[in-house]
């Protein structure tokens, strides 16, 4: 019993085995839909390069003049509870900026410009994807998330992430 199993086993180690190859074929489409999620580190090391990003509307816009596009921002503190990856507001109440909407740059900059009073303690991949997810996706985030859509993640930061609650017990 023991050879035969010997043998079982030598006989699954070939050197000419075939890998596994696997092809993902995405079709874009002409017109493209995307979803794009800002998430901004508000931290108190954050102002000027918050300041950069709400200056650079046109070469964000640009790419994304060929597409049916919308954006959402959020930002990195998760120790807020009315944060916790809740959509900051373009103007008004409006949460999700899109070609129609009138003011894009203004509206931008005001939602990118989320201050330097936040958590010291980054939590972005949390943040993003409690924006992402239920609740805050049916519920306070909806209509960030379209189903036709890709969803791109954008995080403007200057410190690493600290979402692992292996890494960081306080984020748990």
């Amino acid at each position: 019993m023991r050879a035969f199993l010997a043998l079982l086993l030598l006989a699954g180690c070939t050197a000419d085995v075939d890998p596994l190859s696997v092809e993902d074929v995405f079709e874009l489409g002409l017109s493209p839909a995307v979803d794009v999620l800002f998430v901004v580190d508000d931290s108190n090391s954050m102002a000027a390069i918050q300041a950069g990003v709400a200056a650079a509307w046109s070469s964000i816009a640009g790419p994304l003049a060929a597409s049916d596009w919308q954006i959402g921002v959020t930002t990195t503190d998760f120790d807020d509870p009315a944060r916790r990856g809740r959509l900051r507001a373009f103007s008004g109440d409006d949460r999700v900026l899109d070609p129609l909407d009138a003011g894009q740059p203004a509206g931008f900059a005001a939602a990118v410009s989320a201050g330097v009073e936040g958590s010291t303690t980054e939590r972005g991949l949390q943040a993003a994807w409690a924006a992402v997810t239920p609740p805050l996706a049916t519920n306070d985030n909806a209509g960030l998330i379209r189903d036709d859509a890709r969803l791109a993640v954008v995080f403007v930061s200057d410190e690493d992430d600290c979402s692992d609650p292996a890494s960081n017990p306080a984020a748990s």
